[in-house]
């Protein structure tokens, strides 16, 4: 008994004992950190993915992909990279009217080994990626979707444009086109077809793009004024005659003779077209015109024109607008202008054909032209300044995805 009693004493192979028994947790806790430091490396990993996904998300929007087509694409992608299908979670979001931004937010559960035995917990991985798109500014822009040559420099005709580029949404193979003798400078070509005689062009840009996505028509939302009960008639015009015009509703031609004033503020030409003729010297500052059920603009050569739109902040209604068609308006408009005219705002046609004709020039402090069509022929010149002002509105192409976060 007293040998007994001294071994239950005995204190010496205590520590085995307590080595013994620890053993499998010191193994579990060191299996356990082993596990999460991978799944930190994994989470880095992640993080250099979603980078991608987010970069890879903005170029297939930029080429007219639908976030439909985009999400699948990249989760087949993200699958194909080995991520598990079952707990894989993708969520893309694209600039909308509040946000410039593009965002990648991917998630995964990865597969547990050691620490399954001691923690039965979800494990998630995840990472987000956000981009803003940055597109260039377009002075011209055609927004028929399908036609042929929907933006076209012809003859001997010359486009120089600084501060922006040229844009078309038509998907035709030729849906910017430039033959003849003709010349267009300009920062770049973006059309959401093809380019047929790029040799014409000089551009800055690396490459002209190609099959991108349409532009945003920048005044798809405004509303033109409704045409009041009662309009005027325009003044009859005198070769040499001086006349002032007040804003308001015409619904007769005007057939501008003569040196005529346009007073500021919105002139709704309701089945009225705007002639102007040869030798005519026609001024006005802060105007817009607003053209309705099938109204024209012929503006011959040989005439002396200088119309602004009003300002940006400025107390009429449209700023920036100068020449506004409905978009129904469905007509033609020739400009013939001169060495000396000058349109300094947006030509708006959504619905109508621009042509650019004759064998004038004019030169312009930022004229952007939005329309369904707009065509340069015979010895046009047109040249505009848009380096330092665009106007109110956000005339962006198909953008350049930057991260930012």
């Amino acid at each position: 008994m007293g040998l007994l009693r001294h071994f239950v004493r005995d204190d010496r192979g205590h520590v085995a004992v307590i080595g013994a028994l620890a053993l499998p947790i010191l193994i579990g806790g060191i299996a356990f950190g082993t596990e999460a430091g991978d799944w930190l490396v994994e989470k880095t990993k992640l993080s250099f993915v979603a980078d991608a996904t987010v970069l890879s998300a903005g170029q297939l929007y930029n080429r007219g992909k639908t976030e439909a087509q985009i999400a699948t694409i990249l989760r087949a992608k993200l699958v194909a990279d080995g991520y598990p299908d079952a707990s894989l979670a993708l969520n893309l979001t694209y600039p909308d009217a509040a946000s410039d931004q593009i965002t990648a937010e991917i998630s995964y559960s990865p597969d547990k080994y050691f620490a399954q035995a001691i923690w039965d917990g979800a494990v998630v991985i995840r990472a987000r990626t956000v981009a803003v798109m940055e597109g260039d500014e377009a002075c011209v822009l055609a927004l028929n979707p399908t036609a042929s040559g929907a933006v076209t420099v012809g003859g001997s005709a010359t486009m120089s444009l600084t501060g922006c580029v040229v844009a078309s949404n038509s998907s035709s193979t030729s849906s910017v086109y430039m033959g003849g003798s003709s010349t267009l400078t300009t920062e770049c070509i973006i059309s959401s077809g093809g380019i047929n005689g790029e040799a014409h062009a000089t551009t800055q840009c690396q490459k002209n793009r190609t099959y991108r996505r349409p532009t945003p028509d920048p005044f798809a939302d405004l509303t033109q004024p409704a045409t009041p009960g009662h309009c005027h008639n325009p003044p009859n015009f005198n070769p040499t005659g001086t006349y002032s015009v007040s804003a308001g509703c015409y619904d007769h031609d005007f057939d501008v003779k003569g040196t005529v004033t346009f007073g500021s503020g919105v002139y709704i030409l309701d089945g009225a077209d705007l002639k102007i003729n040869s030798s005519a010297i026609v001024t006005g500052t802060d105007v817009t015109f607003v053209l309705k059920n099938g109204a024209e603009l012929n503006f011959n050569g040989g005439a002396t024109i200088n119309l602004t739109a009003p300002e940006a902040g400025s107390a009429e209604p449209y700023p920036g607008i100068l020449f506004w068609g409905s978009d129904t308006n469905n007509a033609s408009h020739k400009i013939n202008g001169d060495a000396s005219s000058v349109f300094a705002g947006a030509i708006y046609m959504p619905d109508d054909a621009v042509e650019f004709t004759g064998s004038s020039g004019m030169d312009s402090a930022c004229t952007r032209v939005v329309a369904d069509t707009i065509t340069l022929s015979g010895n046009t010149g047109f040249e505009t300044d848009c380096s330092d002002e665009l106007g109110a509105y956000d005339l962006s192409t198909a953008q350049t995805v930057i991260i930012v976060e």
